[in-house]
């Protein structure tokens, strides 16, 4: 279970993030938004990198789970459960353009190896 600072930090980081981007948003800025001095920031966190990793888990599971009701239940089959969890979940990236474009300045910040 985490903190309710650890849950502070990481709602303050992903909020800046959609916001600003990865590479333009500041340990700093991610603090105040939080509420929470530097040093507590970095009592849970050990950086940037850090932060995006949970930021970025957080929206893929949050994309995933919102579409799992569509390929679960109902007497179709698995091919149509795969089509309608496809379908919905291409829909949930369209109206999700902000973390879409987290994610992607994600993949090319970590491209190779992760810190």
């Amino acid at each position: 279970m985490l903190f309710m600072q650890e849950t502070a930090l990481i709602s303050a980081a992903k909020k800046l993030f959609l916001q600003n981007g990865i590479s333009d948003t500041e340990m700093k800025a991610i603090s105040e938004e939080a509420g929470l001095s530097r040093s507590t920031l970095y009592r849970y966190m050990i950086d940037k990198n850090q932060l995006a990793f949970i930021v970025a888990s957080d929206i893929l599971q949050e994309m995933t789970y919102a579409n799992l009701a569509y390929a679960v239940g109902g007497d179709l089959s698995g091919y149509e459960k795969l089509c309608q969890f496809t379908h919905h979940f291409a829909q949930t990236m369209c109206d999700n353009i902000p973390s879409i474009r987290f994610l992607s300045e994600f993949d090319s910040i970590y491209r190779d190896e992760y810190p």
